[in-house]
């Protein structure tokens, strides 16, 4: 072991060499410090920036959700008119259909009369024919 001033300056050299390594240790830790300060500012603005832009995008969504309902709104209006002409035309179809089903035995009674109508116009003609051939058949 050492004894005396071998000792004691041994010892200020390993106080010394301490002393440097806790500066130095510290002197790191204040630059760490500083680093995560610096990055916790720059987060900071960055989270400012991020709430903004998430007041404005709730903004531009209540825009939205309003534009969207007058949509919906229009589309069902829209709708409603396309049901009621559906609905028109099929009134119509059913007049249309009721016409019919009321003028078909007139129709039918109208082209069976015509037919009948038609025989005997035939009928007479052919008539009117055989006399005009027996009229000249007679002797002068």
């Amino acid at each position: 072991m050492l004894s005396g001033i071998g000792a004691n300056a041994r010892y200020a050299k390993d106080r010394n060499l301490m002393y440097a390594i806790a500066k130095e240790h510290a002197s790191v830790l204040e630059d760490r410090v500083a680093k995560i300060e610096s990055d916790v500012s720059f987060l900071r603005t960055d989270m400012q920036e991020l709430k903004a832009d998430q007041r404005e995008n709730r903004r531009e969504l209540k825009g939205l959700a309003g534009e969207l309902s007058d949509f919906k709104t229009e589309v069902a209006k829209r709708f409603g008119a396309v049901d009621l002409s559906i609905e028109s035309v099929r009134t119509s179809i059913e007049s249309v259909k009721v016409s019919i089903e009321r003028t078909k035995p007139w129709v039918v009674v109208s082209g069976l009369s015509a037919i009948v109508t038609l025989v005997g116009v035939v009928g007479t003609l052919v008539a009117v024919g055989h006399a005009l051939k027996w009229f000249r058949s007679l002797p002068d």
